[in-house]
């Protein structure tokens, strides 16, 4: 049920919008998988964090995390925010 769009369509849920990248599925995700993840992100924000310390600038390159899985719930909020701010862009900027 984690994965059905149709049964988070049917329930209605609304949210905030997620990340832009495409997350894996829950299929296959598992408790290593996850912990290897988190040590994924931990090594990119060490990376991060050298990169600013020695730069001239001292400003970080951007970081972009590893992606997580993500349910039919979540892209449902997902696609329901987008909605949402379109509507509001079109309200707020008529003719473009």
């Amino acid at each position: 049920m984690l994965d059905d769009d149709e049964y988070a369509e049917r329930m209605g849920v609304q949210g905030d919008a997620g990340a832009d990248r495409v997350a894996p599925s829950y299929r296959g995700y598992d408790p290593v998988l996850a912990r290897l993840t988190d040590i994924a992100d931990l090594l990119l924000s060490l990376r991060t964090t050298v990169v600013a310390v020695n730069s001239e600038s001292g400003r970080a390159p951007s970081t972009r995390f590893m992606p997580r899985p993500e349910t039919a719930f979540d892209r449902l909020e997902r696609r329901r925010s987008r909605q949402q701010l379109d509507a509001l862009s079109a309200v707020l900027t008529p003719g473009r």
